[in-house]
């Protein structure tokens, strides 16, 4: 985790040059690193990138003695980059399914339409087998196994 041990040196850089607000905003252990949540991480992440900025620019030489270099921070700055990518896909996969429902809702309505016109033409044929047959088609019967897990096969007895 770069952001981790970017923090690290960091909240090390920003300690030796008195500056004891800057090191908390940077330094957290490796379990509070794994327990932020999506958001959090980022936004903490981007914290310690831009504080590493600052330092570098300004503290170059202190930077550099506590491993502060252009290349943690770029690195750091693309582990940042496609975590963003990654973490917002799930809601750009609900937002996909939630429009394609609502486009579906429709295509259903023109489809039930259609079977209610079906309806009232069926009961002209003269053939009520037929029509009895269609009627009791058109009826949704969910036969589904219930809440309850499916019983496990009978185990092998050979």
């Amino acid at each position: 985790m770069a952001a981790y041990s970017l923090g690290l040196a960091v909240a090390e850089c920003s300690r030796s040059l008195g500056n004891e607000t800057d090191a908390a905003k940077a330094e957290f252990s490796l379990s509070t690193w794994r327990r932020m949540r999506d958001s959090t991480l980022l936004a903490t992440a981007r914290q310690v990138i831009l504080l590493a900025r600052g330092l570098l620019s300004s503290q170059a030489t202190a930077a550099a003695e506590c491993g502060i270099t252009t290349a943690a921070i770029t690195s750091t700055a693309k582990e940042a980059d496609d975590y963003e990518a990654i973490i917002t896909l799930p809601q750009g996969a609900i937002a996909g399914r939630k429009a394609l429902t609502a486009m579906t809702r429709e295509q259903f309505n023109s489809v039930e339409a259609i079977f209610t016109s079906l309806d009232s033409l069926v009961v002209q044929f003269p053939n009520p087998v037929f029509v009895k047959g269609y009627q009791a088609a058109r009826i949704t019967r969910d036969l589904g196994h219930g809440p309850w897990d499916s019983p496990a096969p009978p185990p092998n007895l050979v």
